[in-house]
C-alpha cells in the first residue's frame, strides 16, 4: 500500500520533468511574462480563497438557524488554520483540524462536522460540473457544453439538497478515519449524523457560491497560462475545464498533500492539449506556487486581523474599565487625594 502511494506521488513529477526537460524554453517564457496578467491571475485565487471562507462561515449559520450567532471571527480562525493543514500529508488532519479548533461554546461541533461534509459535496461536485462542462464546450462546442454545464448545476443542486443519507454514509467513512487520531472529533462526527439540512433554497445559493469560487480558481489558472503564452478565447474552456477536473482529483487524492503533485501532473496533460509542453509545465508550475503563496496570504491576513483585534477588544472591554475606575475609588482616602 505504501509503495502504491509512493508510486503515485513520484508519477506525475516523473512525467513534469520529462515534459519539463527544455529548460531554456521555459526560461525564455518566464522573461517574456505579462505581469499584469499574472498578477490578475493571482488576484482572482486569493477572491476565490476568501470566497470560500465566506461561505463556510455562511454555512455554519445557516444549518445553525435558530441558535445563537456565531462568533466569526473564531470561526474563520479555525478555517485558516485548517485550510493550511491541507499541506499536511493526509486530508485528516484538515478535516479534523476544523472540528478541533473550533470551540463548543462558539459553534457546536457536530454542526461543524455536518457542514465539512456539504462544503466538500459542494465544491467537488460544482468543480466536477464545471469541469465536464466546459471541457465539452472546448472539444465540441458551446453547444453541447453550456447545456451539460446547466444540466450539472441542477444536479449538484439536487445533489446537496438530498445529501442527508450520503451524508450519513460520508460521516461514517471519515468518523473511521479521524478516530484514529482524535477520539473526541470521532464522537462528534457519529452525533453529527442527525441534524439539519440545507433545504431547496439554501441548496441553490450554496451550490452557486461555490461554483462561482471554483470557477475564479479556473479563470486564475487561465490568466496565468495566458501570462506565459498566447491562449486564445477557444482555448479558455479547455484550460478552464481542464482546471477544474485536476482540481477534483487532487482532491480524491488523500495520499497527497493539498493534491501536490496529483494535481499538477494531471493538468499538464489538459492544458498540452493547446499548450506546448514547456508552456504547460511552467503554467502549472507557476499557478501552484501562486497558490501556495495565496494562501499563506490568506492565513496570515486572519491570524495578524486575530492578533490585533485582541488589543482592541481589552482596551474597550466596559467591563475592565469599569472595573479600573472602581479600583482607582477604592484606592483613594475618603477625602479625596492623599496629596
Amino acid at each position: 500500500m505504501r509503495l502504491a502511494r509512493v508510486i503515485l506521488l513520484v508519477a506525475p513529477w516523473a512525467f513534469i520533468l520529462y515534459a519539463f526537460r527544455d529548460v531554456g524554453e521555459a526560461v525564455d517564457l518566464f522573461s517574456d511574462a505579462s505581469l499584469a496578467l499574472m498578477l490578475l491571475g493571482s488576484l482572482l485565487t486569493l477572491v476565490a480563497i476568501v470566497g470560500f471562507a465566506v461561505l463556510w462561515i455562511r454555512l455554519l449559520r445557516h444549518l445553525n438557524r435558530g441558535l445563537e450567532s456565531p462568533d466569526v471571527p473564531h470561526i474563520l480562525h479555525a478555517y485558516a488554520r485548517s485550510w493550511l493543514a491541507r499541506y499536511v500529508p493526509g486530508k485528516v488532519w484538515s478535516l479534523g483540524a476544523r472540528v478541533v479548533h473550533t470551540d463548543v461554546s462558539v459553534m457546536p461541533r457536530r454542526i461543524v462536522a455536518r457542514g465539512l461534509v456539504y462544503e466538500l459535496a459542494a465544491i467537488m461536485a460544482s468543480a466536477t460540473a464545471l469541469g465536464f462542462g466546459f471541457w465539452t464546450w472546448g472539444v465540441v462546442g458551446p453547444a453541447a457544453g453550456l447545456p451539460l454545464l446547466l444540466a450539472g448545476t441542477v444536479a449538484v443542486i439536487v445533489l446537496v439538497w438530498r445529501l442527508n443519507a450520503i451524508t450519513n454514509s460520508a460521516l461514517g467513512l471519515i468518523r473511521k478515519a479521524v478516530s484514529q487520531r482524535w477520539t473526541t472529533a470521532s464522537d462528534v462526527l457519529e452525533e453529527a449524523r442527525q441534524g439539519r439540512e440545507l433545504g431547496a433554497k439554501g441548496s441553490i445559493l450554496f451550490t452557486c457560491g461555490y461554483l462561482l469560487c471554483n470557477l475564479a480558481l479556473a479563470l486564475g489558472f487561465v490568466l496565468i497560462a495566458a501570462s506565459l503564452a498566447e491562449v486564445g478565447w477557444a482555448d479558455v474552456p479547455l484550460l478552464a475545464g481542464g482546471y477544474s477536473l485536476a482540481a477534483v482529483l487532487g482532491m480524491v487524492a488523500f495520499f497527497a498533500p493539498a493534491g501536490l503533485g496529483v494535481r499538477e501532473g494531471i493538468l499538464v496533460g489538459f492544458s498540452a492539449t493547446v499548450l506546448t509542453a514547456p508552456e504547460a509545465v511552467s503554467a502549472v508550475i507557476l499557478a501552484r506556487i501562486i497558490n501556495i503563496f495565496a494562501d499563506l496570504i490568506f492565513v496570515g491576513l486572519v491570524e495578524g486581523s486575530t492578533l490585533l483585534s485582541r488589543p482592541i477588544a481589552r482596551g474597550s472591554d466596559p467591563g475592565s474599565e469599569a472595573g479600573g475606575r472602581q479600583h482607582q475609588t477604592a484606592a483613594d482616602p475618603p477625602g479625596g487625594s492623599s496629596t
